[in-house]
């Protein structure tokens, strides 16, 4: 097995290197990461974790996602984080949030064990690290504000309009 040497990921890529990227970098960017969920869902395949961390950017600009594993849960508990902080916890503790509302369960909420992921849940959290990319690096959801909007009490909307 053979793995190609990628120097950043996308987190280092929109926050940590020296230059902002331009307009039209982060279009690319965008058109890529478009595509790479479209190239795994067109192959019925879900992702379950797009997030910076998991989005490789080359030198020369090129975008690969990777870390695709079927073994990551499907539901959370909004009530115990630890399979959370298990697979889904950013490197940078600050518990930026990238995955989708309907992942969540409140407790006494029924679960389907055999549920899968969709390409739904893949496609908000495409728009989550989008709405990174646009903003210079500035996460849309932090763990708190993704289950205050999913009771309804935040709208990003207004984030959205400062930054971008």
């Amino acid at each position: 097995m053979l793995r190609q040497f990628v120097c950043h990921n996308l987190t280092e890529k929109i926050r940590y290197l020296p230059q902002l990227l331009a307009p039209v970098e982060k279009q690319w960017l965008v058109f890529q990461l478009l595509q790479a969920a479209s190239q795994v869902h067109s192959e019925n395949f879900a992702h379950g974790d797009i997030k910076p961390e998991n989005i490789l950017v080359t030198s020369s600009s090129w975008l690969l996602l990777t870390d695709m594993h079927p073994y990551k849960p499907t539901f959370l508990f909004d009530d115990d984080l630890k399979l959370y902080n298990m697979y889904f916890g950013d490197m940078d503790n600050n518990k930026r949030c990238y995955l989708a509302p309907e992942r969540w369960m409140s407790p006494g909420q029924p679960v389907n064990n055999q549920a899968r992921l969709t390409p739904a849940m893949d496609i908000f959290s495409v728009g989550c690290v989008v709405a990174e990319i646009l903003m210079d690096g500035v996460p849309l959801f932090d763990l708190a504000k993704l289950q205050q909007f999913r009771k309804g009490t935040f709208d990003p909307i207004e984030e959205l309009k400062k930054r971008i």
